[in-house]
């Protein structure tokens, strides 16, 4: 894409970002990004969880062992194939050949292992410790075999590799120890982008990796990405042509349907696999009795807090894991929606709630 199109991407807040429809390839021009947050950096021991900014520019600098397919499935990244033991607990993968890092160390099995034990390692006390705590270990068995160990099984293990985050992007060991603290800016990855440069709170600027193994690729000469937090000015700069594309949740609706109207923009949608859920402390008083969180359920109209919200773009749930998710999760204990009988179980606690 050139920098004379206008796109607006809407995603679900709960959803791993997409590109949506796939668009004709052009050679050359520059896209700018406009993102809902600054990014605050790469090293996992820093940042703690990539946000969605962080995941945009991580996909363009940083790669993953696995990706995901135009059909949400895993297919190779930096990893050419997979196999699991038959208690999926012990899960092989066999890396590609021939790939380097921006600053020309190899990419091997030994790099990886030396940057997972590096997060696993209590006296760096990761804040990503809780991502990665089913993960035993990670090991080199040969230059392009690693083997990673878990705890407890995991079937779909491949396709949780694939999301762009601080415990699954492949970063330059060589980088990591000449840079030190400076590497939470100055990241080191095998994409398909270098970083040119990056300015806090402006913007961060990106180009192609002259060896990228993926030859062919990429198609741009240069990609920008813009912090805008305010949802009006990111739209205002889409409509100005100060950027080609800009994110948008639903709990953005008004946007999302001016754009909709807009003759001159197009919007890109994804559903997204997740749900938002709301965590409640039932140790303390009225949300200890279960009849007060049983009628907190039932007296919820989702349709109309959707609606009233996100102008009808989320889709109420039915469980805590949404459609579409990883984690499949029967539906058959739901409350359904019933105000009088939620009043009455109110009246039964008896009660102020």
């Amino acid at each position: 894409m050139t920098s004379t199109g206008k796109l607006l991407a809407l995603v679900a807040s709960a959803a791993v970002l997409a590109a949506g429809p796939a668009m004709a390839q052009k050679q050359g021009g520059t896209l700018t990004v406009g993102l809902e947050l600054d990014i605050p950096g790469f090293d996992g021991l820093k940042v703690g969880v990539y946000d969605t900014a962080a995941n945009i520019a991580a996909s363009l600098i940083l790669e993953t062992l696995v990706k995901l397919d135009d059909d949400g499935k895993p297919k190779p990244g930096l990893a050419l194939s997979w196999s699991s033991s038959d208690d999926f607990k012990v899960w092989t993968f066999k890396l590609r050949p021939d790939v380097k890092f921006h600053d020309g160390t190899p990419f091997n099995a030994q790099a990886l292992a030396w940057t997972f034990a590096r997060l696993k390692d209590p006296k760096n006390n990761c804040r990503c410790a809780f991502y990665i705590a089913n993960v035993l270990s990670v090991e080199a068995k040969d230059d392009l075999t690693v083997v990673h160990t878990l705890k407890d099984p995991s079937v779909n293990y491949p396709a949780i590799l694939t999301r762009p985050t601080e415990v699954n992007t492949v970063h330059s060991p060589t980088a990591i120890q000449a840079k030190g603290d400076d590497y939470n800016r100055n990241p080191v990855g095998t994409g398909p982008f270098v970083l040119k440069s990056w300015t806090a709170g402006d913007r961060m600027v990106v180009e192609p990796n002259p060896n990228y193994w993926d030859k062919g690729k990429p198609h741009l000469d240069r990609v920008v990405l813009r912090p805008l937090p305010d949802s009006q000015s990111r739209f205002a700069s889409l409509k100005a042509g100060e950027t080609d594309l800009v994110w948008a949740d639903e709990f953005e609706a008004d946007n999302i349907m001016r754009a909709k109207k807009d003759p001159t923009l197009q919007v890109l949608s994804y559903a997204g696999s997740g749900a938002a859920v709301n965590a409640i402390n039932t140790k303390v008083p009225p949300l200890d009795d279960v009849r007060v969180r049983q009628a907190l359920v039932m007296a919820l109209d989702r349709k109309k807090f959707s609606q009233a919200l996100t102008n009808g773009l989320g889709r109420p749930a039915s469980n805590p894991y949404g459609d579409g998710s990883w984690v499949k999760c029967k539906d058959d204990r739901v409350l359904p929606e019933d105000p009088k009988k939620a009043a009455a179980v109110i009246k039964d606690y008896g009660k102020p709630v």
